[in-house]
C-alpha cells in the first residue's frame, strides 16, 4: 500500500528543525537558543496535529523489531561471508608468498670456522673461558630446539630480514651479492646469561674478480650468534651492544681481528 506524502506543515517543520540542528552541529552558523526552542515547539505542534496520519504510517513495535532483526541478520551473514572469502583469499596469497618469499639475506660462515674463533677468544680471556666451559654440554643439543641451551650450527650474519623491508627491496638491494664470497673479520666476543655472539666487520666489496659492492646490513650490530640459552631465540643477540653499555653484558675485544670467509645467500 502506497502511503500519502507527508502533510506540508509537518514536512516543513521537520526540514526547518533538521536544518537548524545541522547548522549547530557543524557550526556553519550561530543558532540561538530561542530559534531552537521555537523550532521544537513548532515541530511538537505539527506532530500532535498529524497524530492520526502518523498512526497509519508507523508500524507496531513488534513488526519494527522483527524487521530490524531480519535486516541485522542478513547484514551479519553478508559480512561473515565476505570475511570468510577474504580470509580464504589471504590464506591462499600467504601460502603462495611463503613458498616464494625470502626470509633473510645472510652471509653464511662455516660453523667450524666460528668455533675456531670462539676457541681463540677462550684462550685470550679467562672470563670467556669460564662462561663457555659452563655451557660445554649444550654442544650436543639440537640447535633448532629452543627448549634447551644450544650452539648455533647454521652460523651466519643476517644482512636483512623480511620484517625489515619488502621482497622487492630485498631483491633490488642484495641480489647482486648472492652466491658471492666475502672476507669478514671477527673483532669481539659479546655475551650475557642468555646469548653469545661474535661481532664482525663488514668489507666494502666481495672477494674475487669482479669485486662487487657489499650492501651494508640492516642491523647496526653485524654479528654471528654463537650460543643461546634455554627458550632464547637467536635474535636476542641484537640486544647485546646496548646491554654492554648498561653493564648487563660483557664485551671482550680480540687481540687482533680474525679472518673469516663466507658466502651470501637468500634463506627462503
Amino acid at each position: 500500500e502506497v502511503q500519502p506524502k507527508l502533510p506540508v506543515d509537518l514536512e516543513e517543520s521537520l526540514r526547518h528543525a533538521i536544518t537548524l540542528q545541522v547548522l549547530q552541529d557543524v557550526r556553519l552558523s550561530d543558532v540561538s537558543d530561542d530559534s531552537m526552542e521555537r523550532a521544537e515547539e513548532r515541530l511538537r505542534s505539527c506532530l500532535a496535529k498529524n497524530a492520526s496520519y502518523l498512526d497509519k504510517v508507523v508500524v507496531s513495535e513488534d513488526i519494527s523489531k522483527e524487521s530490524l532483526a531480519i535486516q541485522l541478520s542478513d547484514h551479519i551473514k553478508s559480512m561473515k561471508d565476505n570475511f570468510v572469502e577474504r580470509v580464504e583469499e589471504n590464506e591462499e596469497a600467504d601460502v603462495e608468498m611463503e613458498s616464494n618469499s625470502i626470509k633473510i639475506v645472510s652471509l653464511d660462515i662455516q660453523m667450524e670456522d666460528i668455533r675456531s674463533v670462539v676457541d681463540e677468544a677462550i684462550c685470550q680471556n679467562e672470563h670467556v673461558k669460564a662462561f663457555m666451559e659452563e655451557r660445554e654440554t649444550d654442544k650436543s643439543n639440537d640447535s633448532d630446539n629452543i627448549v634447551n641451551g644450544r650452539y648455533i650450527k647454521n652460523t651466519h650474519c643476517t644482512f636483512a630480514h623480511r620484517a625489515q623491508m619488502s621482497q622487492e627491496e630485498i631483491r633490488s638491494k642484495f641480489s647482486h651479492m648472492i652466491g658471492a664470497e666475502a672476507t669478514v673479520h671477527a673483532v669481539s666476543f659479546l655475551y650475557d646469561e642468555n646469548v653469545a655472539a661474535l661481532e664482525i666487520s663488514i668489507p666494502s666489496t666481495t672477494s674475487g674478480d669482479p669485486a662487487l659492492p657489499v650492501t651494508r646490513p640492516m642491523n647496526k650490530f653485524p654479528h654471528v650468534t654463537v650460543w643461546c640459552g634455554k627458550n632464547i631465540e637467536a635474535w636476542r643477540s641484537n640486544t647485546l651492544p646496548a646491554k654492554v653499555i648498561n653493564k648487563e653484558a660483557t664485551k671482550v675485544v680480540l687481540k687482533s681481528p680474525i679472518e673469516l670467509k663466507g658466502r651470501f645467500g637468500f634463506w627462503e
